[in-house]
């Protein structure tokens, strides 16, 4: 979509970002050793070309600190690759939108002073900063800054913070970090060993983010290029030395000379493949909803989530009709031959249902998940709300929900990229994000009233069968009444159990009241706004250097609110697997 059309988008967002990327960071040496360059620039040039034929959907996104050295030669050799592939494409063969994206640890005027000194390395910087995609610095990216220093402290040009700032973002939204280290640890603030060590989830002693000391975070590799420094006379990782880390049965990490990926390390990257196939499949059609229409990553997670939960619901009237059958021929084979044989039946498949549904339980609640963050991420970067819905995102021990953070940490990079180039039309952006809330509302609304029907019709059900299954277990009582009759009374119990296990099973009351405090957030919100006319801009005590901060302040309340919501579903769904909830 063209960034000049108006806003259509269901969350205010300028233009649809397209496929999830792959994020890849880069943190390297200042001063490799002359003739180390070729070759990791070779080494490097066959990885991208086979994550490229590997992934053919998926782009590409490299978060680059632009330095001299190292950031350098990958930042010129990923946009050689890029364009190769792009002059090899046949015509009209769609490609992935490989991105460029300078992440800077000053604004590009501070960056530049960090160069004094050295004419050749400015130069190339120079030249290079045009090419990017987007550039990201503490002026327009809240994750660059560092605090701000006391009244009467000016920074300094030598401040390592900056730097080490920088490395936390870069390691906090890459999946994949390209390092290139010559393995000695200088133990200085914003080094390759820092970020490396955040990479590797360990704890660096000049930490300077809680990010780094969390236990847990999205899954991650590493892929380290031997890198001579001239700096040190001795490096510990040598020229060629490839180590790739995690692998399972080498001590968690891979030495290698052969720079090509191991397949460990594509898994992830291939699932992420798969989600993009489809998202770039030509029959995949945006849905459009009364709050606008959604971008191509949201319809084809929405897709499939739906086809997942009616799969749940599938095999949730599968256990219940089996229910059923079971206590009736139970009461048929009671004392015969076939009795103990038919209730090792039984006791098999208490066993095996719940292995059957779980995979694509946990694969609904990953794709529903990815869904409702997506549309937290969305409208807030559409309203200049800067914050990342992976941090909210509570569930991190379960794996395959750690995936979804990874992908929201993909998403957040690319929104950052395109409102970096883009002003914000707060006006039409607010309006887009209303609707949203209002769509939600009559949302909420909607699936509160069907759900408590559907609950109340369950047990209506229940009730009703279970007193037809009294009165045929009375009938024998009454003289001349049938001899069979208790087989009926049993039907009717059983199925009067299977309907009431039904509706607990759905979760339609539970889900119902999870909703109802949804419902009443989202209300207020909308109240909030009411309060905050278009037309009073700046006024009703309103900053005037801000005048959209109170608008931000709801709209940052409402994702959160459904943030909170999704996380309480989310444990509750893990915890009671059995149940696919609304």
């Amino acid at each position: 979509m063209n960034s000049a059309q108006p806003l259509l988008l269901a969350q205010g967002l300028l233009q649809d970002p397209g496929a999830a990327a792959l994020v890849i960071g880069v943190t390297g040496h200042r001063d490799p050793r002359p003739e180390t360059v070729p070759v990791v620039r070779e080494n490097t040039r066959r990885q991208l070309r086979q994550l490229m034929v590997a992934l053919p959907h998926t782009p590409l996104v490299m978060l680059n600190g632009m330095a001299a050295g190292i950031d350098t030669e990958i930042a010129e050799e990923f946009l050689a690759v890029v364009e190769q592939q792009r002059s090899n494409a046949r015509p009209a063969q769609p490609l992935p939108r490989h991105q460029l994206v300078a992440t800077l640890p000053k604004t590009p005027k501070d960056f530049r002073r960090d160069f004094d000194g050295d004419a050749p390395a400015l130069q190339r910087f120079e030249a290079l900063l045009p090419r990017a995609d987007a550039i990201l610095h503490p002026g327009n990216c809240q994750e660059l800054r560092i605090p701000p220093l006391p009244p009467g402290h000016t920074p300094s040009s030598t401040d390592p913070t900056p730097y080490a700032q920088q490395g936390v973002f870069v390691a906090r939204h890459c999946y994949l970090l390209l390092a290139y280290y010559d393995g000695v640890d200088t133990q200085l603030m914003g080094g390759t060993a820092q970020v490396v060590s955040i990479q590797r989830e360990e704890i660096y002693p000049l930490f300077v983010n809680v990010a780094e000391v969390a236990a847990s975070r999205e899954p991650a590799a590493l892929i380290c290029h031997g890198t001579p420094r001239i700096k040190h006379p001795t490096p510990k990782q040598q020229l060629g030395e490839i180590r790739y880390w995690p692998i399972k049965g080498h001590s968690d990490e891979l030495i290698t000379a052969d720079p090509t990926i191991p397949e460990a390390l594509l898994q992830l990257p291939r699932q992420l493949e798969a989600i993009n196939r489809q998202v770039a499949a030509p029959d995949l059609k945006a849905a459009e909803e009364p709050e606008g229409l959604h971008t191509r990553l949201h319809a084809a997670l929405s897709e499939t989530a739906g086809a997942l939960k009616q799969q749940h619901i599938r095999l949730i009237e599968l256990v219940v009709v089996l229910g059923f059958a079971l206590i009736v021929i139970a009461e048929l084979l009671e004392g015969t031959f076939w009795f103990g044989g038919f209730l090792l039946v039984v006791l098999a498949s208490l066993a095996w249902l719940p292995r059957l549904q779980q995979t694509s339980k946990e694969r609904f609640i990953e794709k529903r998940s990815l869904v409702e963050c997506l549309s937290v991420q969305y409208l807030w970067s559409a309203v200049g709300v800067e914050l990342d819905t992976a941090d909210l995102f509570h569930v991190r021990n379960h794996n395959q929900l750690r995936i979804a953070r990874m992908m929201l940490r993909a998403v957040k990079v690319q929104l950052l990229a395109l409102y970096s180039q883009e002003q914000r039309p707060m006006q039409d952006a607010m309006s887009q994000a209303r609707r949203w809330l209002e769509g939600q509302v009559k949302f909420l609304e909607g699936r509160i009233r069907n759900f408590r029907l559907y609950n109340r019709r369950c047990r209506h059900a229940a009730w009703v069968l279970g007193a037809g299954a009294a009165a045929f277990g009375f009938a024998p009582l009454r003289p001349g009444a049938a001899n069979n009759l208790d087989i009926v009374a049993i039907a009717l119990l059983a199925a009067s159990a299977s309907v009431y296990a039904y509706g607990e099973l759905i979760g339609y009351e539970e889900t119902a009241n999870h909703y109802e405090r949804s419902l009443e957030q989202f209300r207020r919100g909308i109240a909030a706004l009411e309060l905050l006319k278009a037309g009073e801009v700046g006024s009703l005590g309103a900053d005037p250097a801000d005048p959209w901060l109170r608008h931000r302040i709801v709209m940052e309340a409402m994702g959160r609110e459904k943030l909170d919501e999704l996380n309480d579903w989310i444990a509750d769904q893990i915890q009671r697997i059995h149940r696919p909830g609304g």
